[in-house]
């Protein structure tokens, strides 16, 4: 008896997360603008299929990149170009993610590089924008944990890069947070 009721506790739950899935996704096509469709796709379309549907969820993730990359580049306006850019990082970086969680250790790595090449073009332009350097700490991070049943010395080489932006990043942080009463 018990059991039972964990299966059909687990199929309504199946059911409930794939009519979730199906409305955002009818939500997503009736919308217009383009800022709004990266808001739904990045922060409530990807997540659910990163909690319900791993596998299947990268073809999303990959349409996601793409939809964002045309977004990016038809977008003038300065401050949409760093909010398309940020969302591209984020959706680069879970890809990267999910790629590593089912043990495809190759194609995340370079997902990684990507997200690192993209993180450096980006500073280019935004030198200051504090995300991007997140990003690059993240994927320091990420290369230590890639070469961790590699090599010990690159594994501790990486996690030292990461150590170094994650502390400059604090760094920006605290400064930023002071008055001029403080200085």
């Amino acid at each position: 008896m018990k059991n039972w009721l964990i299966l059909i506790g687990i199929f309504s739950h199946m059911l409930y997360a794939q009519s979730n899935i199906d409305s955002l996704w009818t939500e997503y096509h009736k919308v217009v603008s383009d800022t709004q469709k990266v808001n739904i796709l990045t922060n409530e379309i990807l997540p659910l299929y990163t909690r319900q549907h791993s596998d299947s969820g990268l073809k999303y993730y990959k349409y996601a990149i793409n939809n964002i990359l045309n977004f990016f580049k038809k977008e003038n306006n300065k401050n949409l170009k760093l909010f398309y850019a940020h969302n591209l990082l984020k959706v680069v970086k879970k890809t990267g993610d999910l790629y590593y969680d089912i043990g495809n250790n190759k194609i995340s790595l370079n997902y990684y590089h990507t997200l690192y090449k993209l993180c450096k073009i980006i500073q280019k332009y935004y030198p200051y924008d504090f995300e991007t350097y997140a990003y690059v700490g993240e994927y320091y991070l990420n290369r230590g944990s890639y070469y961790n049943n590699i090599s010990k010395d690159s594994t501790l080489y990486f996690y030292n890069l990461a150590l170094l932006y994650f502390k400059m990043l604090y760094r920006f942080d605290s400064l930023s947070n002071k008055t001029v009463d403080g200085l």
